[in-house]
């Protein structure tokens, strides 16, 4: 007798009874061929799987088994394998192959085919699956990695894939491509209005609309909430123009009702041409992006094109960069606080204070003031995280210098710091816990910290900015209003406000001795805000001269380098200059 293989003896050794059982009790088919290919034993559950009986199959050849187009490679699989020469043990193979059904239709199976030896012969066994639930559900989940549920779209990661795969193409130099970037302008207003139903309804009727103005060839993807990618391939400059044209006039002209409602849709579109081979991909979103932002900041419901003449585009480019170089110097801890006096310009008044300012360090070292990050971290909603570090930062390092003010050892003023805090803070929900939880963990008193707050920012947030000066003044703190006189200037939010300062636009401050109409208005904010109880501060004092006209209109404090350049603030206060 040869010796045995991987698989135990056949029928006669085990018994054929026991083999039977274990056929009937397992839902794999099973199947038994001799040397020849021809079935000895056929399982119920690969009568099921197949359609044949028993009696159908058994004595004939597999064949019946396998799709024509891959019989003669089975019989060569075959001859090969049942050859002494491929080895005594065998390890048995696993494929996926397509099976033959008895109604001609064909099925994804999943084979395991083993040998073994009987009295001299190789006999074969084939343990099968059918995975067609496993093929479905490998085929959704693929899907699902590339198409938005929504709208089945193709989703973010898919079109940046196709994107990146067009750029990279070493294709005819001459191929142009353009990216269209959709930005659904009426979106938040149907969706939190009429719920997210009506929002995915509306998102839904856009693809269609969308889909039904480009080409076969035109790859479109929903990139985000509210925002849908076009690929344009091969197509002429003025044939894209025309396309988005008509598209923004279709989405004009749609009206989206839901229940009772209906709503004009409107969409902002950004429009960048790009060469494979010449872009990036980075390069080739961004600037569509910044296109596509510009559209919308300019109202909506129109086209912009990408042009590298583009001042404003080139200044948005140049924002898009400095927002990234934030949050590396954010996570890399290069922020730098400083510190400018505020002083007294009438007796009788407290001591001497401080305002906190930050600057920035560049990647290469140099610093970088305020207004060279500070507008770019205002458009890309980084102010919550700068805000964050410069509270964080001023508790843990000036800690001893808050714990002497308080506790009396050096003059006392109103309040030793002043920080500023950004509309964008004011509304998130989560920054006013996490100011209590900086105040309670570094000790500080809450009368040591003025908070300030421009005007603007005030406005745009008003209801925000209400209960979370009067919580903090509630605490303790003191609230100033900064460059008031440089937008609304509104009496009734000015009312309506819990403030203890009111800090006067350095625009209007610093030609108040040579501009009659500037003096005039410095003297009736100054009014207005002693009127209405607040001390008043004025800012960019840079003469001694406007010190004194504003000490004569009756300014409480002022600010500026007349009095002292921002200093570098470690542990200790910088020292304050004494306005004679």
């Amino acid at each position: 007798m040869s010796k045995e293989n991987d698989i135990p003896p056949g029928p006669a050794s085990v018994g054929e009874a026991a083999l039977r059982a274990v056929c009937e009790a397992t839902t794999e088919g099973i199947l038994l061929a001799d040397d020849k290919g021809r079935v000895e034993l056929f399982s119920p559950a690969a009568q099921i799987l197949f359609g044949y009986t028993e009696e159908e199959i058994v004595g004939r050849s597999v064949d019946l088994l396998i799709p024509v187009s891959l019989r003669a490679a089975h019989r060569r699989h075959l001859t090969m394998y049942r050859q002494p020469t491929v080895g005594e043990r065998t390890p048995a193979m696993t494929r996926e192959v397509p099976g033959l059904r008895k109604d001609g239709s064909e099925i994804p199976l999943r084979v395991s085919l083993g040998r073994f030896f009987f009295e001299g012969r190789p006999h074969f066994v084939a343990v099968i699956q059918d995975v067609t639930e496993d093929r479905r559900a490998t085929d959704e989940i693929n899907y699902l990695a590339r198409h938005d549920v929504l709208t089945g779209l193709l989703n973010r990661s898919a079109f940046e894939q196709r994107l990146g795969d067009l750029l990279a193409d070493e294709g005819p130099a001459e191929m142009r491509y353009a990216l269209l970037l959709i930005d659904v302008d009426q979106f938040r207003l149907v969706n939190d209005s009429c719920g997210p139903e009506a929002g995915d309804a509306l998102l839904r009727q856009l693809a269609m609309l969308i889909r039904a103005r480009l080409r076969h060839a035109d790859t479109l993807a929903r990139l985000g909430a509210d925002e849908f990618g076009v690929i344009f391939c091969d197509a002429e400059a003025q044939e894209v123009d025309r396309t988005a044209e008509a598209l923004l006039r279709t989405i004009r002209s749609f009206l989206f009702t839901w229940d009772t409602r209906g709503f004009d849709i409107t969409v902002s579109v950004g429009l960048a041409q790009f060469s494979a081979g010449a872009d990036t991909l980075q390069t080739a979103l961004s600037t569509a992006r910044l296109a596509c932002r510009q559209a919308k900041d300019a109202g909506g419901d129109r086209l912009q094109r990408y042009t590298t003449g583009d001042r404003d585009l080139v200044r948005r480019h140049g924002e898009m960069h400095r927002a990234a170089e934030i949050a590396a110097a954010v996570d890399e801890n290069r922020f730098r606080l400083y510190a400018q006096p505020i002083l007294p310009l009438q007796s009788g008044h407290a001591c001497a204070h401080q305002e906190v300012l930050v600057r920035m360090c560049g990647a290469t070292g140099e610093s970088l003031a305020p207004d060279a990050f500070l507008p770019a971290a205002e458009r890309y909603v980084l102010m919550p995280i700068v805000d964050r570090w410069i509270v964080t930062r001023l508790f843990a390092t000036c800690g001893p210098a808050i714990h002497e003010w308080a506790t009396g050892t050096r003059p006392r003023a109103d309040f030793l710091y002043s920080v500023n805090l950004s509309g964008q803070s004011l509304g998130d929900e989560g920054f006013l816990r996490f100011l209590l939880r900086q105040f309670s963990d570094h000790g500080v008193p809450f009368d040591a910290i003025c908070f300030e707050i421009t005007e603007t920012a005030a406005v745009a947030n008003l209801d925000a900015a209400r209960a979370t000066m009067r919580e903090l003044k509630g605490r303790g703190c003191s609230i100033a209003l900064d460059d008031f006189g440089s937008g609304l200037s509104s009496f009734r939010y000015l009312k309506a406000l819990p403030l203890d300062y009111l800090k006067i636009d350095g625009n209007l401050v610093r030609d108040i001795t040579r501009d009659h109409k500037d003096h005039a208005m410095v003297s009736a904010i100054n009014q207005l805000g002693h009127a209405m109880g607040l001390k008043t501060i004025a800012e960019w004092v840079e003469h001694g001269d406007t010190a004194e006209e504003l000490r004569r209109i009756g300014v409480d404090f002022a600010q500026g380098y007349a009095f002292g350049e921002p200093r570098l603030l470690d542990s200790e206060p910088p020292a304050l200059a004494v306005l004679a």
